[in-house]
């Protein structure tokens, strides 16, 4: 979602517009024995064995260059977004986050859980209580250690309300964590205390199988108190300064809207295996010009949309890619007086063709989503979203179907008791400012004027301004991505519980909200797996969005670039560990 949470894993935004992160899952054993992989080559295989291809770093006899700095490489970041770890949402911003921040645990080039803050780790038998041992000698930036109480006193603020954490509630898992945020009990009756500054212990609201996985999600990050209070929650890290970290980079400057750079971390424990002396992070929000830039050897890393694959595919040129296992969707906000009315909804998504937005916009090897969950595994083992398919076939159409797009808008219309072009004068789509978003909303003005007849505007803005419209409800139609947090469908469908913090479309269901408590508060396989089929069927009758495709990433890397990186479902991006040649 990485919102993906999920996601919600962008790293350029070379695609079509903006993915936040999501929400948990791994099973491990109850002690940490794998320690972080510090040379791994890249991989682009999906930990849910969907549709990928394998990573193989360009050579030297056809790669560009790359950028001329020694020991240092420039990337591509994105869009800027927020940075601090209690409030960002953006996948891009929680990949860049893992190189100067660590955990509790870590995901390594497998997304497999391994050793960060905490060493090693036991789990009781009823899997409700966990016991941290930390790792000894750890410091922060501004020189404090790293004890126990940074995790208590991050997540005590990540369940205040007044931080104003869209992911609060992921601190829902510890015992009374939702009670707290209502203001129910007091932060002593929440499950997690220090039992001394090298020992944490954690309990559970409930049985959480995705539990270990979520202590590496961003928002559970920890942070330093003395640090925090010394420069005020306003101002935490918003700036460079404002920056103190654990990790194996530390924050250098901070150029708004144009670059972070991020320098190497002298007293990170694992920093005699780092080779990189500094991460040059710009932000560039057009394709084709992030494409000239690497051409140009302004950057190391390049993500590529429909168009620059194309180039570079008629270059011979090795490209990469990896499945995010990310979903996009059209929002559709209930509060709008028109797009409250299901049918209108259901009417709008009917008139949307999946494969024409693939063939024409998408390209490449995405896919259209014929349901909402992707990237995680079900009950079997198997992909999820395959599940959902053997149960119910195609619960959203590869193709626009017009006429029962206009029965459902007619039907829609007799319910409110207007017109046509009464209904479609009070809804818009924002969209984003940059080339592939522009042409994402002509594509949806063009489907709904050709297939139900009715003319939308398109309003483009920043990725700031659409994200902070989508926070305010000012909208009515938009266009975004959510990629999970944790290899559970839950990371997906616990999003449209009503009052989610990432419920941007105010969708509220009592049944929906009780099949997704009942699944959270049982270890019964087969019922969560039940629980969740009936929750995309729910999603398809009633449509609060419209998935339209699953994405997969392709990119490229200067002949600069060895290895020791990796792009995963999970991680996104993480270059810590990368070799140069």
């Amino acid at each position: 979602m990485k919102r993906s949470k999920i996601l919600a894993l962008v790293l350029a935004l070379a695609l079509v517009c903006t993915t936040f992160a999501a929400c948990g899952d791994n099973n491990t054993s109850s002690t940490a024995s794998k320690p972080a992989n510090s040379g791994t080559s890249s991989t682009a295989e999906s930990s849910t064995g969907e549709n990928s291809a394998e990573s193989t770093p360009a050579s030297d006899n056809m790669a560009y260059p790359g950028t001329p700095g020694d020991n240092e490489i420039t990337i591509n970041f994105g869009a800027e977004e927020k940075l601090n770890t209690l409030v960002e949402t953006y996948s891009h911003c929680f990949a860049l986050t893992k190189h100067y921040m660590v955990n509790l645990v870590q995901l390594d080039e497998n997304d497999e859980v391994v050793p960060g803050v905490a060493t090693e780790w036991t789990i009781s038998d009823d899997g409700l209580v966990y016991n941290f041992k930390l790792r000894e000698g750890m410091t922060w930036t501004n020189g404090e250690p790293v004890t126990a109480k940074d995790f208590t006193f991050a997540w005590e603020k990540l369940l205040t309300k007044d931080t104003g954490s869209n992911y609060a509630y992921f601190a829902y898992i510890f015992k009374n964590g939702e009670k707290f945020y209502n203001g129910e009990c007091g932060i002593e009756d929440v499950g997690f205390k220090a039992v001394s500054d090298y020992e944490l212990e954690v309990t559970l609201e409930g049985p959480t199988p995705y539990a270990l996985f979520t202590f590496s999600f961003g928002s559970l990050a920890p942070v330093n108190q003395k640090f925090y209070e010394e420069v005020g929650a306003d101002k935490y890290m918003t700036e460079a300064q404002y920056f103190n970290t654990n990790g194996a980079f530390k924050v250098e400057s901070w150029t708004h809207d144009d670059s972070i750079v991020l320098v190497k971390n002298p007293d990170f424990y694992d920093a005699d295996k780092v080779q990189l002396d500094k991460i040059n992070c710009k932000m560039i929000i057009d394709s084709a010009a992030q494409l000239n830039a690497f051409q140009a050897g302004e950057l190391d890393v390049c993500t590529l949309n429909a168009d620059s694959r194309e180039i570079m595919v008629n270059e011979d040129y090795p490209i990469q890619s990896y499945s995010d296992g990310a979903e996009f969707h059209m929002l559709f906000n209930t509060n709008n007086e028109v797009l409250a009315n299901a049918n209108i909804r259901k009417a709008l998504s009917l008139a949307i063709d999946r494969e024409a937005f693939i063939a024409a916009i998408a390209k490449g090897s995405n896919q259209v989503a014929t349901s909402f969950t992707t990237g995680v595994n079900g009950v079997n083992g198997t992909p999820f979203r395959d599940d959902v398919l053997a149960e119910y076939d195609e619960l959203f159409k590869k193709n626009a179907d017009p006429d029962a797009a206009k029965e459902a808008w007619n039907k829609g219309l007799e319910e409110l008791g207007i017109t046509s072009e009464e209904a479609a004068s009070k809804i818009s789509m924002n969209t984003g400012n940059s080339d592939d978003a522009t042409k994402q909303g002509a594509f949806f003005q063009e489907q709904f004027r050709t297939n139900l007849g009715i003319e939308i505007a398109v309003n483009p803005m920043t990725t700031q301004a659409q994200s902070d419209a989508r926070d305010n409800r000012d909208y009515a139609l938009d266009f975004t991505g959510w990629g999970p947090d944790y290899n559970d469908p839950m990371t997906f469908l616990d999003m449209w519980v009503t009052g989610n913090g990432n419920n941007s479309v105010d969708y509220s269901n009592p049944e929906y909200d009780k099949l997704i408590a009942e699944a959270g508060s049982t270890n019964d396989l087969e019922l969560r797996q039940k629980n969740f089929l009936a929750c995309e069927k729910l999603i398809a009758d009633e449509c609060p969005i419209a998935p339209v495709y699953w994405r997969m990433r392709d990119y490229v890397t200067s002949g600069k670039i060895n290895n020791g990186y990796w792009r995963t479902t999970f991680t996104d991006f993480n270059f810590t560990y990368t070799t140069l040649k």
